[in-house]
């Protein structure tokens, strides 16, 4: 299905699959975060992200074409004018029947999924005293183990090792035990998500319900 043209994004409502994906990959890429603060020229553009004047200019085009953007004012002069560019809308809502809230999810997830296990990985190199992994089979401890040695479990302390939390678990709870851990992790997300340190952490919270069907 083709990108659907300026004239066909009233309200901000997204009706083609194409420009669904790619506003999905762009909040991902972080391609349009410069135009949250407002009307940007080619080369305003360009100096923010630090690319070549035709490549932001060919970025504005394609999602002028795709309704996103919109000439928000024109400056003359003497050739061509100066024209900056705005959304079209501060925000877009695409129908599950353009695109499958599952395709959403997976086109978030995968590239962000995959650069935290970069992140992960990078960082297990620089602890110093793992010594390898262990499978315990035990009624109380099940599941493969970070281990500093045979039968000690890494906690993930140490001086000046890098900060490092990685849990997997299938938790048995209740309806109300559920929605009250999702609430906890929500409000200890949201109280470091402000924080401004020198060091930047990836952090992936998942909780969902187990179904027959997966």
């Amino acid at each position: 299905m083709p990108a659907q043209p300026a004239s066909s994004l009233p309200d901000g409502v997204v009706q083609s699959e194409a420009t669904a994906r790619a506003l999905i990959d762009a909040v991902v890429s972080n391609e349009l975060s410069a135009f949250r603060q407002g009307p940007l020229s080619p080369a305003e553009l360009a100096a923010q992200t630090q690319q070549p004047v035709y490549r932001a200019l060919r970025c504005i085009r394609k999602w002028e074409k795709m309704g996103v953007l919109r000439v928000h004012s024109e400056h003359k002069r003497a050739g061509r004018p100066i024209r900056r560019y705005a959304l079209s809308a501060p925000s877009f809502f695409i129908p599950a029947q353009v695109l499958p809230l599952e395709d959403v999810a997976g086109i978030i997830s995968r590239p962000l999924e995959q650069q935290l296990h970069a992140h992960v990985a990078h960082a297990l190199r620089d602890v110093v005293g793992l010594q390898g992994s262990e499978v315990f089979l035990e009624p109380r401890r099940y599941g493969a183990f970070l281990v500093s040695a045979p039968g000690q479990v890494w906690d993930g302390s140490g001086e000046n090792l890098p900060v490092l939390a990685n849990r997997w678990a299938t938790l048995k709870l209740s309806y109300a035990d559920a929605c009250a851990m999702r609430t906890e992790l929500d409000e200890v997300f949201a109280r470091y998500a402000d924080r401004a340190g020198p060091q930047t952490y990836w952090l992936h919270l998942r909780l969902v319900p187990e179904t027959s069907k997966a």
